[in-house]
């Protein structure tokens, strides 16, 4: 494993930190505020935002959003990915020490299965991880990024009400979240490469 993409990872696990801890606090402002009105997006941003605990969570979050370009620059898209999703596990613990969230013991054994899941994909992983990889069709990536929103929209409209709204809003979220990201790391990439070759000094390997 080339320096390059161990700092990737690196950059990696800070993600998954920051963006577990933005998300925790942005629950935990959320909480402070009237229930959201989707009929009122812009009212309900607002109170939101008026909240510090959502207002920090969402600095946080991009702060974490910064972290996962460097990291997609860095490092193959199929490690970074596992490696976030392995905070998983860092987002039991961080919600269960540090604000007060009561994980129960079927939930610790979920996470538990999830990071053995993770850790069986990122060992039966091909290639040799030497840097990041950036050969996807541009094609390939539009129908994936389509096909993946607009399940992400129809979840959505599906949970609009009923008991079961706020799991399908969640999944819808959970759907809608990785379509940037192929585009982000792209993004990323070019701009690293376009720094490298203006920099005669750089060491890095793209």
């Amino acid at each position: 494993m080339s320096a390059s993409v161990a700092i990737g990872l690196l950059l990696a696990v800070a993600t998954a930190l920051a963006s577990i801890v933005g998300f925790l606090y942005k629950h935990r402002g959320a909480i402070e505020r009237p229930d959201v009105d989707w009929r009122r997006p812009v009212w309900s941003s607002l109170m939101l935002f008026r909240s510090r605990w959502y207002t920090l969570g969402i600095v946080v979050a991009m702060g974490g959003w910064g972290l996962h370009v460097g990291a997609l620059a860095l490092a193959p898209i199929s490690l970074v990915q596992a490696t976030i999703a392995g905070g998983l596990v860092m987002l039991t613990a961080v919600a269960d020490r540090f604000f007060a969230h009561q994980v129960s013991r079927r939930e610790w054994i979920g996470v538990a299965l999830a990071a053995v899941g993770l850790t069986f994909l990122a060992a039966t992983l091909e290639g040799s991880a030497d840097s990041a990889q950036s050969d996807f069709d541009s094609t390939t990536l539009a129908v994936f990024v389509a096909i993946v929103a607009a399940l992400g929209v129809a979840v959505a409209i599906g949970g609009r009400s009923g008991r079961r709204a706020g799991v399908l809003f969640g999944a819808s979220a959970g759907l809608l979240w990785p379509p940037p990201t192929p585009r982000s790391r792209r993004s990323a990439v070019s701009s690293a490469r376009r720094a490298g070759r203006r920099s005669s000094s750089s060491r890095w390997r793209w």
